[in-house]
């Protein structure tokens, strides 16, 4: 049996991650760009909403108003209006697959965008809420480190969808996975959440290799535990072969979306985190 000398760096390692993403989802959230809106809450609009003290480690200096900061004690952060819908639910595909490392997995790029969502809308005093085996909201702060925590985590089996009477009515919606075999599940679940006025984006995150293929000679793929899953000596040769039944699969699932008022976008792990939240936000309606 493995002794508490043996748990406790791996647990504090666990907890350094945990305190990691939260700090870096808290600071891409502080630095994204919104566009004009009526309700008053935080964001970057145009008209000026309120000062703030500033915070280190979360704000950066070029956000200071030296201004206001000269008439007051401290260092102050002037910050303008933005709206945002009443209720964002998230649910993220936490299989194994997605926690292969590329360096980082999509398993850390889905949790930081899921994290960072829900920081931008609990920010503006809305309802966020991230699938957690159970929905847990963003915009409690007890649930915060134990939501990072479980989107870290793989849940070992297939991804399962929250049925349509849990999610609220008239709502906003965010799924985040490679949905590479979920067109049937979503052309089941898709509908029946339509059908309660939930509308809301695919967001299928893949790693470059994913979406170019750009493999030659010899390959050997392998899965999430290392298993050699299929190996070819002519890897080229199936290049058009994958390429088009990606896009298959991609049209299908753009189907479905389109079919039920729902969007569908792919991004690459590679891509600025900043750019990829940008679409997010303007996909679920909030520029």
């Amino acid at each position: 049996m493995m002794g508490h000398a043996g748990i406790l760096p791996d647990a504090k390692r666990y907890s350094d991650e945990v305190e990691t993403i939260l700090l870096e989802a808290r600071r891409l959230s502080r630095s994204l760009r919104m566009g004009e809106h009526g309700r008053r809450t935080a964001g970057a609009g145009s008209d000026f909403w309120q000062f703030r003290k500033f915070e280190n480690g979360l704000d950066t200096p070029r956000l200071i108003n030296w201004k206001q900061s000269a008439k007051s004690d401290g260092l102050f952060v002037r910050e303008t209006e933005w709206s945002a819908p009443q209720t964002l639910s998230i649910m993220v595909d936490r299989s194994a697959d997605n926690f292969i490392d590329h360096p980082k997995s999509k398993a850390y790029l889905n949790a930081l965008i899921a994290l960072t969502l829900g920081y931008v809308y609990a920010d503006a005093s809305e309802k966020v809420r991230i699938d957690c085996d159970e929905f847990l909201q963003m915009d409690r702060p007890s649930d915060q480190a134990e939501i990072a925590e479980t989107l870290m985590r793989t849940n070992n089996q297939a991804w399962q969808l929250p049925s349509a009477n849990n999610i609220s009515q008239n709502s906003k919606a965010l799924l985040l996975s490679s949905f590479f075999n979920d067109a049937e599940k979503l052309s089941e679940y898709i509908p029946q959440y339509a059908e309660r006025g939930i509308t809301g984006c695919f967001l299928q995150v893949l790693t470059k290799n994913e979406i170019t293929f750009p493999f030659s000679g010899r390959v050997k793929f392998e899965n999430a535990s290392g298993s050699t899953v299929f190996q070819s000596d002519q890897a080229r040769a199936l290049r058009a072969e994958y390429l088009e039944k990606l896009q298959q699969n991609n049209e299908r699932l753009q189907s479905i979306a389109a079919a039920c008022g729902w969007t569908f976008l792919t991004v690459s792990i590679e891509q600025d985190p900043r750019e990829i939240l940008g679409l997010c936000i303007e996909q679920l309606g909030m520029r």
